[in-house]
């Protein structure tokens, strides 16, 4: 039982899809029975379902960033969403009453 090369699963993968039966691909591509099987079963008979994961946005703005990429899980990015952005403008439209010039000095012209 000989390392199959990635062409060689490929192959397996689409005559498969082909409809043509292991034991004519064994034939055709000179591969052990065993072997075309065990490329069957790895690929078409796990259950290839996308996992999805739900939570509950809280008032945390850090869980309304998205902070990481999506396939690879890098955590190089920062992406502001829609709740975040509407829950920044509502806290900067209560803030902006305040007088924040108050500690900037500034010295009186002569």
């Amino acid at each position: 039982m000989a390392k199959l090369s990635k062409t060689q699963n490929y192959a397996i993968q689409w005559l498969v899809l082909q409809d043509v039966s292991p034991e004519d691909i064994s034939d055709e591509l000179d591969i052990e029975l065993s072997d075309v099987n065990k490329v069957i079963k790895k690929f078409y008979t796990t259950n290839n379902q996308i996992k999805t994961t739900s939570s509950v946005v809280g008032d945390k703005k850090k869980n309304l960033m998205i902070m990481e990429t999506a396939t690879k899980k890098n955590k190089s990015v920062a992406i502001m969403t829609k709740e975040a952005s509407q829950q920044s403008d509502s806290i900067k439209n209560k803030h902006s009453n305040r007088q924040i010039n108050k500690n900037i000095y500034k010295p009186k012209k002569k």
